[in-house]
């Protein structure tokens, strides 16, 4: 009864949204990636479930953005000239190319029923990614980075507790079977965990390069090593080395090249400490 009415909502606010506030669907979004756990909030849907997928946060925040360009696209003359400037943008081409490779794989799939689902499956994110590019202007063209920033740093008081009490709120049935402590949060693994922190690592620079305050810079500043915590709770290797190759990256293209030396080496630090507590 309770996943019931936690559906319901859900399916609710964001209808609201859809008509009245599309652009808070786009950092809600953000916030959805880091739920996955929200796929147990809600009931088995039967047959819906199956053509949907998993039922989760993500997914109807998803669906609630394509349905709300949808309907800009009618009713709005700007948003219709506005597609006809994404299409012939180099990087839809060549995710529409990439998309047709993968519906051309059809000929010789060995599963052609996983190749078909897989491809509808990139369908719907090119019309996610659609679907923003139409919603966003030039004054909200930040928002997707708010979010998956503001979402990261959100997780730090749980995955605090996770790493102090060794508790883990989901997935601990299999989780806590492994050697070494690895918080999870809300994510299904914490290689996954890993990766989001990286996804939020990367906006935070973005949103540095955008930021001309030398006092909202100190902020973003001051908020790396709050990711970097959790970075190193997940114990992920490989979202280690991952966030390495991006502050070799941005040593290229962002300005202030000796703070993110810095950076660079009290993640470095970070990492051997981590290899010297776990060496397995």
């Amino acid at each position: 009864m309770i996943q019931w009415a936690v559906l319901l909502l859900t399916l609710l606010s964001l209808g609201i949204l859809i008509v009245k506030k599309p652009l808070w669907l786009i950092p809600l979004l953000g916030a959805a990636v880091a739920l996955e756990i929200s796929s147990t909030w809600y009931p088995d849907l039967g047959i819906l479930e199956k053509v949907l997928g998993e039922v989760s946060l993500t997914r109807f925040t998803s669906i609630s953005i394509i349905l709300a360009a949808f309907l800009r696209l009618f009713f709005e003359v700007e948003i219709r000239a506005r597609l006809a400037a994404i299409f012939k943008d180099p990087v839809t081409l060549l995710l529409l190319l990439y998309i047709a490779c993968g519906a051309l794989s059809l000929v010789y799939s060995a599963d052609m029923g996983n190749t078909v689902k897989e491809t509808l499956r990139l369908l719907v994110l090119f019309a996610v990614f659609l679907s923003i590019a139409l919603l966003l202007d030039q004054d909200t063209i930040l928002l997707p980075f708010h979010g998956i920033h503001l979402a990261a740093l959100a997780l730090l008081p749980l995955a605090l507790y996770e790493g102090i009490s060794g508790n883990l709120i989901w997935q601990g049935e299999n989780l806590l079977k492994e050697h070494t402590l690895r918080v999870n949060t809300t994510f299904v693994d914490p290689n996954i965990y890993a990766r989001f922190l990286v996804l939020g690592i990367v906006a935070n620079f973005v949103l540095q390069i955008f930021t001309h305050n030398r006092r909202v810079k100190l902020i973003y500043w001051a908020c790396l090593p709050l990711l970097l915590i959790q970075l190193l709770l997940t114990g992920s290797r490989g979202g280690i080395l991952t966030l390495g190759m991006v502050l070799v990256l941005a040593l290229f293209f962002l300005p202030n090249k000796k703070n993110i030396l810095g950076f660079l080496g009290v993640c470095a630090l970070g990492a051997g400490v981590l290899l010297l507590i776990r060496p397995e």
